[in-house]
């Protein structure tokens, strides 16, 4: 995989706000970032943009961010994974932050988060950009 492709990161999560947020925090750090509001609409050109990350909301209509993590697992093995979740409906975030971890998330972030815990996992996980 090519350097600019390596630190490319695939931001999924149905909020406008979350996804541009995120994005904003790792471009202003250096990163590459895709943003995608639903995993259909990310894992479309995967292939081809090569990242070296997903971050992805665990709750999301449709497929959500546990099956964002067994489709990354199971066809791009080498990818890592941030799970993000505040939580919903009866299911508190640290719940679905557990099912998350279960299903091997790389890492995990609650929402609201703290800029620099997200660039420190991401810099952990991938490296400097």
């Amino acid at each position: 995989m090519a350097l600019k492709q390596r630190k490319r990161i695939l931001i999924v999560d149905d909020e406008a706000l979350v996804r541009n947020t995120l994005a904003d925090i790792l471009a202003d750090a250096g990163y590459q970032t895709v943003i995608a509001p639903s995993w259909d609409m990310g894992e479309t050109g995967f292939e081809a943009l090569g990242y070296a990350l997903v971050i992805t909301d665990i709750f999301m209509p449709g497929r959500g961010g546990l099956d964002v993590i067994a489709d990354v697992q199971a066809k791009w093995p080498d990818v890592k994974i941030i799970a993000i979740s505040g939580g919903w409906g009866g299911t508190a975030a640290e719940d679905a932050i557990a099912a998350a971890q279960r299903m091997g998330a790389h890492d995990t972030l609650s929402k609201p988060f703290e800029r620099a815990a997200l660039r420190q996992k991401v810099q952990l996980l991938i490296g400097e950009p």
